[in-house]
C-alpha cells in the first residue's frame, strides 16, 4: 500500500540530521487521543519535495486503497522559515538537533552548529 510513496516524491524522512529512516516515511501507531472517539488513530508522516508531488500521492493507487484500513484524512504543514537566531536549530531552519539523555546518535559526519 505504501510502497510507491517514495516514487511519488516524498524525500527520505530525516529524524536527526544525516539521520534517515529506512522508508520515506514514518507510520505511527497508535495515536491515542483522550477521550478516545472510535477504533485507533494512526499518523503517517512524509517530507516531500514540492505541492505537486503530495498531489501525485493522493491520486495514486497506494493512496487510494487507504480507506480500506477506516477512514482517512490528509493535513499539509508547511514550515515556517525564522529569521531570528535559535538555539541548536539547523541552518536549513528546519529542526533541532536535540536528544534525548542516553540516546547514541549515529555518525552523521561533521556537526551542522551543534554545541
Amino acid at each position: 500500500m505504501l510502497d510507491g510513496i517514495g516514487d511519488a516524491g516524498a524525500l527520505r524522512f530525516e529524524t536527526l540530521t544525516g539521520e534517515y529512516e529506512p522508508q520515506p516515511y514514518q507510520f505511527v501507531a497508535p495515536v491515542q487521543i483522550t477521550p478516545a472517539v472510535e477504533g485507533t488513530m494512526y499518523a503517517l508522516i512524509t517530507h516531500w519535495s514540492s505541492a505537486s508531488a503530495i498531489e501525485a500521492w493522493r491520486e495514486s493507487a497506494g493512496y487510494r486503497l487507504l480507506p480500506a484500513l477506516g477512514d482517512v484524512s490528509s493535513e499539509t504543514f508547511v514550515p515556517a522559515v525564522e529569521d531570528e537566531p535559535r538555539d541548536r536549530l539547523r541552518p536549513d531552519r528546519l529542526q533541532r538537533d536535540w536528544v534525548l539523555a542516553g540516546h547514541q546518535p549515529k555518525s552523521r559526519g561533521p556537526a551542522l552548529g551543534r554545541p
